[in-house]
């Protein structure tokens, strides 16, 4: 990431307030479906496709990760409702990790799980409980499960974890936690129904708009979709979406793996028929949601006959069997050129440029990081703060040295503080560079001091016009100590050198 013009100028001047986020060397990607439905797909992803995606991320200097969250949640985790929380976690990790492409959605015939929220807002259900009292629907069992939580900003009516009312939901005893389960989901079952009538009595009495409804109807799939793809600034630059249309299969819903391919429910005679509501749910996510965020090249369609007493997609069906290597192959094509795209805008502009601005976003960052979480030594910040106004008239370079855990942190918040004690901007040329950092960026002095010479010389002019080859300055010190001399003095800092020592004590020496 080349910086220039006035955010580069900021940076130099100790302004850290809108850094740009440090280039990733990961390409971490979250892949969202339900799960039963497409085993097959992401079996054969995981054995033929992610492989070579590896090895070709390798081969250009990257990792490659896939987040695959059907391996399973601990039993702790859902007992305490975290589930659809780490999901929504793990893809915004994605984005922000991963180089090029962070999701993959795989939609087919159902729309899946459809859990009521953990977390309600106090307003939502005030509205739900007014909405209650007025049209005589009971819920005393939303009162029993959910407690308001006032350590919550702002304040929530959580969901009790399911050990609180079915202590045996985790033990080892298979019986007990087998009648704790089925119990747990018969509750389950209870309060589902319960929000989706009070939202809707809400929505119908105006006290709820639709869209502000929706979340008590949501699937977990959608939710994944929101927080991936629309969530996305950049959606048609790091998100895909696969939708495969099973053809036939709402015609045999007495096929004992149907219901893991389409949304049923019980009628009232207990024979399987469709869930109209879910259906109408995934109809307008895939042909209308996904569609106005991500663009076609980035939405592809399958269609595939439902094999009457089947078991869903079968591999040895020729048919299924061609599906799933078209599918394969795009899904290789697709993430590789989002991978390519992404290495194609990184090397935009020269090498020297880009060497030079990501090394002073990389030392910023990690000061950015360290003077975060700084607080306290008030007093050796008031002697440098002291100590560098009052020789403003002189240029020079502050070292701090320390042993390890000594505090020299410091240095991060002194980098952080100096635009404030010089008066606002561009009043001092800040260069800040810690030299414990791993490589690439753990260079020797001559390096450094070689860097920063060129680094400031960037003052007012475009770092084009002065980075030629980074690599010209990592010389042997003798060689770097030319170049310093040859700086003119308003641009060099060494001459004029203080070293701040921290001590074992805690105390501190300016030398």
């Amino acid at each position: 990431m080349a910086l220039a013009g006035d955010g580069f100028q900021a940076i130099l001047c100790g302004d850290y307030s809108s850094l740009p986020p440090p280039e990733s060397n990961t390409v971490r990607i979250f892949l969202s479906s339900t799960f039963g439905d497409f085993v097959q797909e992401r079996n054969k992803l995981t054995r033929e496709v992610f492989p070579p995606l590896r090895a070709y991320c390798q081969q250009q200097g990257l990792e490659f990760e896939v987040v695959d969250m059907r391996w399973g949640v601990r039993d702790e985790a859902i007992s305490y409702h975290l589930t659809s929380e780490l999901c929504i976690q793990e893809i915004l990790n994605c984005q922000k990790l991963s180089m090029g492409p962070a999701f993959v959605a795989f939609l087919g015939n159902r729309y899946g799980y459809r859990p009521f929220p953990a977390k309600v807002s106090v307003p939502d259900f005030g509205i739900l409980l007014e909405t209650a009292l007025s049209n005589q629907i009971d819920v005393a069992l939303l009162n029993r499960w959910y407690r308001r939580d006032d350590n919550a900003v702002p304040p929530v009516f959580q969901l009790q974890p399911i050990t609180v009312r079915f202590p045996n939901y985790n033990s080892r005893d298979s019986a007990l936690r087998q009648k704790d389960r089925e119990d747990w989901w018969q509750t389950f079952t209870l309060l589902q129904q319960l929000f989706w009538k009070l939202a809707k009595v809400a929505v119908r009495g105006g006290a709820m708009s639709p869209d502000h409804a929706h979340k008590y109807f949501m699937s977990v799939t959608e939710d994944e979709v929101v927080s991936g793809i629309f969530n996305d600034p950049d959606p048609n630059s790091h998100c895909l979406c696969y939708m495969r249309e099973m053809e036939g299969v709402h015609d045999h819903l007495s096929d004992k793996v149907a219901g893991r391919y389409t949304d049923v429910c019980s009628s009232d005679t207990g024979t399987p028929v469709i869930d109209t509501e879910a259906q109408a749910l995934l109809r307008d996510l895939k042909s209308k949601k996904i569609p106005s965020r991500l663009s076609a090249a980035n939405i592809r369609t399958y269609s595939l006959p439902w094999l009457p007493h089947g078991s869903g997609i079968e591999p040895e069906n020729i048919g299924h069997a061609q599906y799933l290597d078209r599918f394969c192959s795009h899904v290789f094509a697709d993430l590789k050129g989002l991978i390519d795209r992404a290495l194609a805008a990184r090397s935009t502009g020269s090498s020297a440029t880009k060497q030079l601005s990501d090394e002073i976003l990389h030392h910023a960052s990690f000061c950015v990081s360290k003077y975060e979480s700084f607080h306290g030594r008030e007093d050796i910040l008031a002697r440098i703060a002291s100590y560098l106004t009052s020789n403003r008239s002189k240029p020079f370079v502050i070292y701090i040295y320390g042993a390890p855990g000594y505090g020299k942190s410091v240095m991060a918040k002194t980098a952080a503080s100096v635009k404030e004690w010089f008066g606002g901007p561009f009043k001092v040329k800040l260069l800040n560079r810690a030299l414990s950092l791993n490589p690439p960026y753990k260079w020797s002095f001559g390096q450094v001091a070689g860097s920063n010479c060129i680094t400031l010389r960037c003052k007012d002019r475009p770092t084009s016009s002065i980075v030629h080859d980074l690599s010209e300055v990592f010389l042997p010190q003798i060689t770097t100590f030319k170049i310093i001399e040859s700086v003119t003095r308003d641009e060099v800092m060494v001459r004029n050198s203080s070293r701040i020592t921290i001590n074992k004590n805690g105390s501190i020496t300016i030398a």
